[in-house]
């Protein structure tokens, strides 16, 4: 539990005296520097209710702020969570229950491991159905595809990993609705390979007509 004693869930506490009684002002846009710096486009503001004080809290979506801050949700520790293991040398990848929670798994000894940093749990991917009391209908992965060699390629692969995060007690997923959501899978991944194919054939034209310039310079 060392991730979350020292990145608690953030829920609006005043950022000049820690009162946790605030008031939710709305959503504004980010200040350049947060969206340059961190990528956010928008930030929470809150009005202590103790000092008077107004408390933003930018939505980031890189880690070096995060990191700063010590502020986060879900959203913002799973990414931290995700470059962490990656940077231990990790594949890992993002998971979303589409119901309004986020996590990792990483792939250790050959399997993908369930891991939530802000319940600071590991491998207990029925976490969500049996204390949470909401067992999901579809939880998709995403992480990048591996080429030839076994590394990264810049292609997003998505998964289905729904059944690992119910249990063998829970009730069939309609029909209809798993057909649907193969579908919107296969639509997502046919719209990400062309994607990449327009990134992949964008280098290659600029490497091509770096190499013309560079054959025409003089000597």
């Amino acid at each position: 539990g060392w991730f979350r004693e020292r990145f608690p869930y953030y829920r609006g506490a005043c950022g000049a005296c820690a009162e946790a009684k605030t008031e939710f002002l709305g959503l504004v846009r980010a200040s350049p520097l947060e969206r340059m710096s961190g990528g956010a486009a928008v930030a929470e503001l809150y009005r202590c209710t103790a000092c008077g004080v107004r408390t933003s809290f930018p939505r980031f979506r890189t880690v070096p702020p995060v990191l700063a801050s010590k502020r986060g949700r879900c959203g913002e520790y799973s990414w931290t969570a995700l470059r962490l293991l990656e940077a231990l040398g990790f594949e890992a990848r993002w998971v979303d229950n589409h119901a309004g929670h986020v996590w990792v798994e990483a792939r250790v000894q050959g399997r993908w491991v369930h891991i939530d940093p802000c319940e600071a749990a590991v491998d207990t991917p029925l976490l969500y159905a049996e204390n949470w009391g909401r067992c999901p209908k579809h939880v998709l992965a995403y992480g990048l595809c591996r080429d030839a060699l076994g590394g990264q390629s810049n292609l997003v692969a998505i998964s289905d990993v729904t059944g690992q995060y119910r249990p063998v007690s829970a009730e069939p997923i309609p029909e209809e609705a798993r057909l649907a959501l193969e579908e919107a899978i296969a639509q997502a991944t046919a719209s990400e390979v062309r994607r990449a194919g327009q990134v992949a054939a964008s280098a290659l034209a600029s490497a091509k007509a770096a190499v013309g310039t560079t054959a025409g310079a003089p000597v």
